[in-house]
């Protein structure tokens, strides 16, 4: 297949989702309160039974693949790292700091790796993204909240990280699928049905929720740090560490998988943290919004790239 079609095919589900979204907004079929009621739905429930049912129908032979999640855990855990220290350095407004690190380390993953690995190799194929989106969230969360802490609060509450760990409900749903899937628990096929009729409605869902939550404002006011974000999230992690990645030899579904972890914009969930948690919400905000429209450029040219080199698919 043409690599410049491969492309377009992921990326142009994703730019009619995320704009249908914002179109229903700007005409006010849906307000600020639904919203935020739909975003709660997603994570709470659409999401949680995606992970399992994906997680739940993998094939361990072929899809419980343990070197990729341990280099996808470790990888993040020196990404941001490295990402803390950089920033630390060139940012000396702590309220600014602590969204910065959050903005370029912390990726949207959830959202953005099931639809484009599923444009890519099929919807039965995603048990591997899956379980690394599995173990790689409770990584970023806690990280997320030990970086606001640290420049917020200026101390780390461990009661609050780990409440957040063991409340997360997408972290639930990964261990409930881990359990049914290596102790071969089967589901009745009706009650299967309609867990798959859930999973299904998922990923539409979730992008017209990104969409319709765009807000532009503020973004002049912080345009250095919007400016680092973005060429720091966009560009330079996934430079290095998908790089890093094919040097190491993942190739196929692994390598869309760590592309989309390295290459996906941040996680809107990463507002509502700094918001709650005395971050500049105003930045945390415009990153979020910038990061997602440009990553449909370089999620495109990441695409292209990698299928036209033969790395995503066999030449």
């Amino acid at each position: 297949m043409d690599s410049l079609t491969v492309g377009f095919n992921v990326i142009i589900p994703l730019v009619i989702l995320m704009g249908l979204g914002y179109f229903l907004r700007l005409i006010k079929l849906i307000d600020e309160t639904t919203i935020s009621k739909l975003n709660t739905l997603v994570f709470k429930l659409f999401l949680p039974v995606l992970i399992f049912k994906n997680i739940y129908s993998t094939d361990l032979a072929q899809g419980f693949d343990f070197n990729i999640i341990g280099y996808a855990i470790i990888v993040s855990i020196i990404c941001y790292l490295l990402i803390f220290l950089v920033i630390f350095l060139i940012e000396k407004d702590k309220k600014k700091t602590a969204v910065l690190i959050q903005g370029i380390f912390r990726t949207n993953f959830v959202i953005f790796g099931i639809p484009v690995i599923a444009s890519l190799f099929g919807e039965n194929n995603l048990g591997i993204p899956s379980i690394v989106i599995a173990a790689v969230v409770p990584v970023y969360n806690t990280l997320a909240v030990i970086t606001l802490e640290i420049f917020n609060k200026g101390e780390i509450n461990i009661k609050r990280v780990l409440l957040g760990i063991i409340k997360n409900p997408l972290i639930i749903a990964s261990i409930i699928g881990v359990i049914f899937l290596f102790t071969e628990i089967k589901i009745n096929d009706v009650i299967y049905s309609a867990i798959n009729d859930v999973a299904k409605i998922t990923t539409p869902l979730s992008l017209i929720v990104l969409g319709s939550s765009f807000v532009f404002k503020n973004i002049r006011k912080n345009l250095k740090q919007n400016i680092i974000g973005i060429i720091g999230r966009l560009v330079v992690v996934p430079f290095i560490f998908v790089g890093i990645s094919i040097l190491i030899g993942f190739r196929g579904i692994e390598l869309a998988t760590l592309m989309i972890m390295f290459g996906a914009p941040t996680a809107v969930s990463s507002y509502t943290m700094a918001k709650a948690m005395g971050g500049d919400e105003d930045l945390a905000c415009s990153l979020v919004v910038l990061q997602t429209i440009l990553s449909v450029f370089t999620i495109f040219i990441m695409t292209s790239l990698l299928t036209e080199l033969g790395y995503l698919f066999p030449i």
